[in-house]
Parts: C-alpha cells; sequence; structure tokens
C-alpha cells in the first residue's frame, strides 16, 4: 500500500505524502524523503516585551524605535498590540485581509497559494487581536496594520 500512494504522488506535478515519521514531497524537481516537522502548539497571550521559545522557533516582540539595524521580519505600531494579544497556531476558519489585498482571505487559502507545505501549516502562528488576525507570522502582516505611521512606536516582531 505504501509503495502505491508514492507511485501516485509521482503522477502529480507537486504533494506530499505523510507515512509515519516520514514526508516525501515532490517538487518540481525532486523527490525528498524527510522527517516530519514537529507541530507546534501554542495558545499564550503576548505582553510587550514578549519571547517565545519552542520546538525550533522563536518568536520576539520588542518596542523598537532603533530598527534601521535590527532586521526585524515585521514591524507594527504599538497601538496594534495594546489590550489582549495571542499567540496561537492558525485554525481553518481563521480570515484575514493580507496586506495589498482588499478582501478576506481563509488563512488557509493563503498558506495554499503562498505554496506552503501541508506538513509545514502545522508550525504557522498568528497574531490574534479581538478575533481579529493581524499577521501570519514569517509569512505576511493584515492590511490594517502593516503601516508604520511613528517609526518612534514601531514594536519589531523578530522569528528564528
Amino acid at each position: 500500500g505504501d509503495i502505491d500512494s508514492v507511485m501516485q504522488l509521482l503522477m502529480k506535478e507537486r504533494g506530499e505524502l505523510k507515512m509515519g515519521e516520514k514526508i516525501f514531497r515532490l517538487t518540481a524537481d525532486s523527490l525528498q524523503l524527510m522527517p516530519s516537522p514537529m507541530p507546534l502548539k501554542v495558545n499564550t497571550i503576548v505582553n510587550i516585551p514578549f519571547r517565545y521559545e519552542g520546538n525550533n522557533i522563536i518568536v520576539e516582540l520588542v518596542h523598537s524605535p532603533e530598527v534601521a539595524y535590527q532586521h526585524p521580519w515585521a514591524l507594527i505600531d504599538k497601538k496594534w498590540l495594546e489590550g489582549i494579544i495571542i499567540l496561537r497556531n492558525w485554525r481553518p476558519a481563521d480570515r484575514f485581509v493580507p496586506s495589498g489585498m482588499k478582501g478576506s482571505k481563509k488563512v488557509g487559502d493563503f498558506l495554499t497559494h503562498q505554496k506552503i507545505p501541508i506538513s509545514d501549516r502545522e508550525r504557522i502562528l498568528v497574531l490574534e487581536k479581538d478575533g481579529e488576525i493581524l499577521a501570519v507570522l514569517g509569512h505576511r502582516l493584515s492590511d490594517r496594520v502593516w503601516k508604520l505611521e511613528e517609526p518612534e512606536n514601531a514594536i519589531a516582531i523578530y522569528l528564528s
């Protein structure tokens, strides 16, 4: 049965097949066998400054008016991070308006459009405020929050 599943994968242009602790990933020019990434299970309240470490990922949010030399993943005006902010795994029903777009999009559809492999999606985190997705970390800010109006109010988001 496993051989049949791999053969079916090879008939496609691209895709993934999870078999136990391994993943077969077919790209346009290769077939890769790799270990399955450890999923993240995160649901925590963010207070600035903030640092989360777990399963080979670090998320850090700090007030940083001197951002020119620090190379953060993104900058958000601190006004968007007031109140209860939650760092969590994305959920299938999540929607947001990606920066540069007018209408909302499901996070899952966004990740598909960005060609994020299914196996990597278990490690995607979002920042949420009052039910609104502010950022899909590592991928895109919400259209509402991507403009930094005053650099002295910058909150830098670092990912590694």
